[in-house]
């Protein structure tokens, strides 16, 4: 099995940047110095800002929703479980979110709550089946769950979604700095995608009552 491995911000760019209305949940970060920088080309939000219609962010950490707004990006303290909001989406982005969720069915259910009929979700999430991931699991239990792919697209079902595209995503840019993170990325990565530390999926919203 091969795959081309892709960078995860592009990959989400590229299915919102025809949209007109993004719901971004999870969008200000735990760090108080990365958040709304301009120049973090690592930074979700301000990169979806650049190239959507219009676009509104989610998030309970009140500091980094706070900083963020005095950036001038429109975004609420607000918690992906219970947020319904007063007007339809395009797309519902959950970037590296759904895995520190209490109850991700809940966030779910907003997301399709909160998508236009024939809208999309875009989930990314680190990868339960790649070693260091699961080795930092048992470690630091940082996060409240964690997906295969499998089990994500199995949760998706349950809640409304069907999922027509399954992406694994790149290393981190500090690993391709020595010879064993090339070889990783380039070699072992590329025979076995299912492997990498993160993936995302689309899937769209369900027609139903």
């Amino acid at each position: 099995m091969t795959a081309t491995l892709v960078e995860r911000i592009e990959w989400i760019i590229m299915h919102i940047e025809d949209k007109d209305d993004v719901l971004d949940v999870g969008c200000a970060g735990d760090d108080p110095r990365r958040m709304g920088n301009p120049d973090d080309k690592s930074l979700l939000h301000p990169r979806i800002a650049e190239r959507t219609g219009s676009i509104l962010g989610i998030d309970v950490n009140l500091q980094g929703v706070g900083r963020m707004q005095t950036l001038g990006y429109n975004i609420i303290c607000a918690n992906a479980e219970n947020f319904v909001s007063n007007r339809k989406f395009d797309v519902v982005v959950l970037g590296e979110c759904i895995e520190h969720t209490d109850n991700p069915g809940f966030a779910l259910d907003c997301a399709r709550e909160n998508l236009k009929d024939g809208g999309i979700l875009i989930v990314t999430t680190p990868n339960a089946r790649h070693l260091g991931v699961a080795l930092k699991e048992m470690l630091t239990e940082n996060h409240t769950h964690i997906y295969t792919p499998k089990l994500l697209s199995r949760t998706l079902a349950r809640r409304g979604f069907k999922v027509v595209e399954l992406q694994f995503f790149k290393g981190r840019k500090e690993w391709k700095l020595n010879l064993v993170g090339k070889l990783y990325e380039h070699v072992f990565l590329r025979l076995f995608p299912q492997l990498a530390p993160h993936f995302g999926v689309v899937a769209e919203k369900i027609r139903g009552d």
